[in-house]
């Protein structure tokens, strides 16, 4: 019998604001999200803390794997470096908080009880704060380090790759209008169908706004639907697909994610244009996604939350055997995002299960 390939097969660890601040002392405060440079020197030690903390395992602070680090390899200063629906939410008048200890969030949801699309519509994106705050930033930089070896990625980019990154519509408008949005396609499906189709728009205008500005043009999109699990298939198809569709089909190659059990929605995943990676959720099943989206496409599988925060290091040890089985053959990444109240044991569980199959960590 011929030995599996696994040479396609991949591991990578993210660690969260929490643990950072935890363990590492280092504060994630406005000072860290609204002065560049500082960002640079902080991210540098934690660079530094990490490979230290961490080895031999490959475990960074890259944003629950929004940073893909290989196009990190030269000095940066990131401007806006905050998750996209808390940019949105903030310009639309919501506090945003950043206490320091842990991720960042906005105090309100700025648009709950929202009547009509004009509320939305009706906005010029690039006068609202952080968002004017964000062009200066990156109008200075890109004059300051012109002729320096130094990139600057602009709000929604991580790397010089030039993806973008941006929440979901469904999450987007669930951040944003509350609990409410749940049952809103039902009691106004016309508004809720011309809201995620306008965010879809603001995003589109905001990326090729920022990208413009720092001269980084666009490879790819990342759209990553947290709250995407929550909705029915019919909703996804109603309202998810022609909104993710208006962004694959101006910017191409999408990493789609899903948080949580997924499978529901892989038939509808598929009718999204220009997918190149799928990030599933916990226990979604790979052979199903694998047999919809073929043999070639990427795979990115991160374990159950429950598993890795009250499970044994055997648990882990079988998920990851799973998934392998699951996953037959074709590219396969597992992720994990190491925060406050998980067993620093399950997570070296992933790597010693994978070095026992033969995978190079």
């Amino acid at each position: 019998m011929s030995k599996k390939d696994n040479s396609n097969i991949s591991v990578s660890g993210s660690v969260s604001v929490g643990v950072m601040n935890r363990d590492g002392g280092f504060v994630f405060d406005d000072h860290y999200y609204f002065d560049p440079e500082h960002r640079w020197q902080q991210d540098l030690l934690i660079a530094k803390w990490c490979k230290e903390k961490y080895a031999p395992y490959p475990i960074y602070n890259a944003e629950a794997h929004l940073v893909q680090l290989q196009y990190r390899a030269r000095p940066y200063r990131q401007v806006g470096g905050l998750q996209p629906q808390l940019i949105l939410g903030s310009a639309l008048g919501a506090e945003l908080q950043t206490p320091g200890n842990m991720d960042p969030d906005i105090a309100i949801t700025p648009l709950k009880g929202i009547k009509i699309i004009s509320e939305l519509k009706d906005i010029c994106w690039e006068e609202r704060e952080p968002i004017s705050t964000f062009l200066k930033q990156i109008k200075r930089y890109k004059k300051q380090y012109r002729d320096q070896n130094v990139d600057i990625f602009p709000p929604f980019f991580w790397d010089r790759s030039g993806r973008a990154t941006i929440h979901g519509p469904l999450t987007t408008a669930h951040k944003l209008i509350g609990e409410d949005f749940f049952t809103l396609p039902f009691s106004d499906p016309d508004l809720a169908r011309d809201i995620v189709l306008e965010i879809a728009h603001v995003y589109k205008h905001l990326i090729a706004l920022f990208s413009e500005k720092a001269e980084l043009p666009v490879s790819g999109i990342h759209i990553g639907e947290c709250s995407g699990s929550l909705f029915s298939a019919e909703l996804w198809e109603q309202l998810a697909i022609p909104a993710m569709n208006i962004l694959a089909d101006t910017f191409g190659s999408v990493r789609i994610h899903s948080c949580g059990k997924s499978d529901h929605l892989l038939g509808q995943m598929k009718n999204v244009h220009h997918v190149t990676i799928v990030n599933i959720g916990s226990n979604t099943n790979i052979t199903q996604c694998r047999q919809l989206f073929g043999a070639d496409i990427k795979i990115d599988v991160t374990p159950d939350l429950h598993l890795l925060n009250n499970g044994n290091p055997g648990d882990i040890t079988a998920w990851v055997k799973k998934s392998l089985n699951e996953n037959k053959s074709g590219p396969l990444e597992f992720q994990f995002h190491l925060d406050s109240g998980i067993p620093y044991e399950n997570i070296v569980a992933i790597f010693k299960a994978l070095q026992a199959e033969g995978i190079n960590v």
